[in-house]
């Protein structure tokens, strides 16, 4: 965007086909949003790409997400802190519903690289989720980082994300 600077971009749908940008104008001190449609033979997407990598559009997606799903959950619990003690058994609902889903997903599913594009995304974020952690992040231990980023499935992620907290002052 002429006489704009670079904000912000993610994808905004599952497929990954259209991304979001935010640009400043300084001169106008004010901020606009410009959809893109994530294809190669769109000009938009290439100059995009010239100013932010695809691994930074697919970490920053992850992120929005992660945001959105925390200012969810806040809600949630002040309804619930609000609201009396009737929400309050819906609310350990949800964090046991929750805990069953991680396990279906981590010992069920098992995602896997070998498992398609899309699996091998939902492992990447998983993975990624973990180098969120402070465990992760205040850790020396460059070899158990290393084989975190290899992991080939979420058990193997799990199991040296494990060994990573473990080792760190927080267990």
């Amino acid at each position: 965007m002429d006489n704009h600077v670079f904000v912000d971009a993610y994808f905004t749908n599952n497929e990954r086909s259209v991304v979001e940008t935010i640009w400043y104008s300084e001169s106008e001190d004010v901020y606009r949003s410009h959809s893109i449609v994530a294809e190669e033979s769109e000009a938009d997407w290439i100059k995009l790409l010239e100013t932010v990598s695809l691994d930074d559009l697919h970490e920053r997606t992850y992120k929005k997400i992660a945001e959105a799903n925390e200012e969810y959950k806040e809600t949630l619990i002040d309804i619930a802190n609000n609201d009396g003690n009737g929400w309050i058994a819906y609310k350990d609902d949800i964090n046991r519903d929750a805990l069953k889903v991680l396990m279906n997903v981590i010992f069920d599913e098992n995602l896997s690289e070998s498992d398609g594009d899309a699996n091998k995304e939902k492992l990447f974020l998983y993975k990624m989720e973990f180098f969120e952690r402070d465990f992760v992040k205040k850790s020396t231990n460059k070899e158990l980082k290393r084989n975190l980023r290899k992991a080939k499935s979420m058990i193997e992620a799990t199991q040296i994300a494990c060994l990573l907290y473990n080792e760190s002052e927080f267990s």
